[in-house]
């Protein structure tokens, strides 16, 4: 017989072994999961080292400050989020033309690619949040930090898919959400417009502004949008067209 002192020495070790062995298949499964992440990494590192070697800083001048934007000269059918658009300088003119009272207004910027617009929203005192998808997050963040040195409010630039994730900006309230050349890829018209419905408040005015490729995709959007929106304002501006529209009230 055992004694006491033994038995719970040998439960205890019964107890390690029982927890130290892990079934090979999951041991296998792990160092698949782990090399592939590293093969993402890897390949993301390579890419974003090629999209740099393409890059060239481009000098802008926007609410009394010179820029200095990264960009790399892209097709459309590649990632647009490295170049400033024609929209986009169209969009940067008028917030500059001081039409919108940006001082410490909160400002979320859906694709906000080269960050170009907000940062001169933040530059005439905005409170901005820009985001994007995760694979230009490097650009974006490098840009904002380059030319934001000494803004009334400090940017944030954070991860976002349109349609997921949305919990981590609902605590906010924003006075403005913006987007530009944001609605040519029909197939994400859906979640734009869910984004931008879930982050919304009854005050939020949403500007969006477009440079017209495809009439008839952008008539297609707008349609879909007023199903929940209003269309305020709209106009064009040099070569883009910005609309203004905010979310229907329900009762």
């Amino acid at each position: 017989m055992l004694s006491d002192d033994l038995g719970d020495k040998l439960g205890s070790w019964t107890e390690i072994s029982e927890l130290a062995t892990t079934k090979p298949e999951e041991g296998n499964l792990g160092r698949t999961k782990a090399t592939r992440k590293l093969k993402a990494n890897d390949k993301n590192v390579t890419k974003q080292k090629k999209m740099r070697d393409r890059s060239e800083l481009v000098p802008y001048t926007f609410a009394g400050k010179k820029l200095s934007i990264r960009e790399i000269q892209v097709s459309m059918d590649e990632e647009v989020g490295y170049k400033v658009w024609h929209a986009g300088e169209a969009f940067c003119e008028y917030l500059e033309g001081g039409k919108l009272d940006l001082v410490d207004k909160t400002i979320l910027e859906l694709g906000a690619g080269t960050g170009i617009v907000g940062i001169v929203a933040s530059l005439m005192g905005a409170d901005v949040t820009l985001t994007d998808l995760k694979e230009v997050l490097w650009n974006l963040e490098e840009n904002v930090r380059r030319n934001t040195e000494g803004c009334r409010h400090t940017p944030k630039v954070l991860e976002l898919t349109w349609g997921r994730g949305l919990d981590r900006f609902s605590d906010k309230s924003y006075d403005f959400i913006i987007g530009t050349d944001i609605i040519y890829f029909e197939e994400l018209h859906r979640d734009l417009i869910f984004t931008i419905k879930q982050l919304c408040r009854p005050h939020t005015r949403v500007l969006l502004c477009h440079y017209p490729r495809w009439p008839s995709r952008d008539k297609r959007f707008l349609e879909l949008l007023q199903k929940d929106f209003v269309i305020v304002d709209q106009c064009k501006f040099l070569t883009a067209r910005l609309f203004e529209a905010k979310r229907i009230s329900k009762r």
